[in-house]
Parts: C-alpha cells; sequence; structure tokens
C-alpha cells in the first residue's frame, strides 16, 4: 500500500482509512476484526503507509479504548530508552521505597505498541518475550512480580519471516508475540 492509498489524517475514532483502492477497504476489514478480538497483532508495512495509525484505529475500536495506548519505539531501545524507562525502578533511600514507572506498567490494560519491531535488538527480543509469554515483569530493583494485562500491537516495515531467515529475529520469539498479521 502506498501513502497515497490512505488520504488524509483521520483523528476521530471509528473513522476509515480514506480511500476507494482495495487495499484501504482491505484494512478497514483488518481493523474492524482485530478490534473485536483481544489477541496479539503485528502490522506490516512500508513506512509511512499508517501503521501507527492502523494500531491506534485497532485499539480505539478494542474493549480496551479506555485505557492506555503505550507506544515504544523498539529502534531505540538500549539507546534512548533504557530498561529502567521499560520496566520501571524500585530503590530504597533510608528506608523509604522510590518507585518508577516503566512503560510496560503505563500500558496495563491497554495496548502496548512496539513499533518497528523488527529493529529490536537481541537482549531485549528475550526479555519482551518472556514478559509476554509470563504476563508479568518485575521492575528493575524490585522484589515482585507485578501481573501484566496487555494486548501487543507491533509493527514492523518489513516481512518479518525474512529477519527470521537471516537470523536477526528469531522465530520463536516472533510466534511467541503475533497471533494475527495486518499486512
Amino acid at each position: 500500500m502506498s501513502p497515497n492509498d490512505v488520504a488524509g489524517i483521520i483523528n476521530k475514532p471509528g473513522q476509515k482509512y480514506i480511500g476507494t483502492s482495495p487495499e484501504a477497504k482491505r484494512v478497514n476489514r483488518a481493523i474492524r476484526r482485530y478490534s473485536k478480538a483481544d489477541g496479539n497483532v503485528l502490522i506490516v508495512g512500508e513506512t509511512g503507509t499508517g501503521k501507527e495509525f492502523t494500531a491506534r484505529h485497532i485499539h480505539a475500536q478494542s474493549s480496551r479504548k479506555n485505557k492506555p495506548f503505550v507506544t515504544v519505539n523498539c529502534s531505540a531501545l538500549g539507546y534512548t530508552i533504557d530498561k529502567t524507562e521499560l520496566f520501571g525502578e524500585e530503590t530504597e533511600e533510608a528506608g523509604t521505597i522510590q518507585r518508577t514507572i516503566g512503560l510496560l506498567e503505563k500500558a496495563n490494560r491497554g495496548v502496548l505498541f512496539l513499533d518497528n519491531v523488527n529493529d529490536l535488538n537481541e537482549e531485549f527480543q528475550f526479555e519482551l518475550l518472556q514478559v509476554i509469554k509470563e504476563q508479568k515483569f518485575r521492575r528493575i530493583g524490585g522484589k515482585e512480580n507485578i501481573k501484566l494485562d496487555v494486548r501487543i500491537i507491533s509493527s514492523s516495515d518489513h516481512d518479518m519471516d525474512e529477519s527470521i531467515e537471516n537470523n536477526a529475529f528469531r522465530k520463536g520469539r516472533k510466534c511467541k508475540r503475533d497471533q494475527s498479521r495486518v499486512a
């Protein structure tokens, strides 16, 4: 789908991609279908085709629509976004526990949008897989696990099967993460 297939920016939930192309109609059907289910979703498309837009519309029409939508730029994990920002942190100073809430906890009961999931480095692939598989995590320095109820919507600018073949993304990690795919 080219950026021309998605004409205009739409800000109201429930509105559709504007366009009459078969691709725009297919995306609208996919948004309706995936908003009714609560499974994880992988959205594949070139840069500028509206992957985050699609994710936000799936969320806006879902049962989690009144819950948080938290975006994590996977290209930045390990660079400008560190583990503390992702997982949160607990420290103890003079008998007082200080807590910092991370992106995972902010997304709890809502949607965690993993933008550019294909750019996730191997360390974060492993850690996020564990969080998704176990549905819990621990703040950095924390002593207790925090239960997580989050829907994962991921985006990629290229076919993840290609990344798996090139060993840039491990097959087991992809299969645990996505249940449905919008291409």
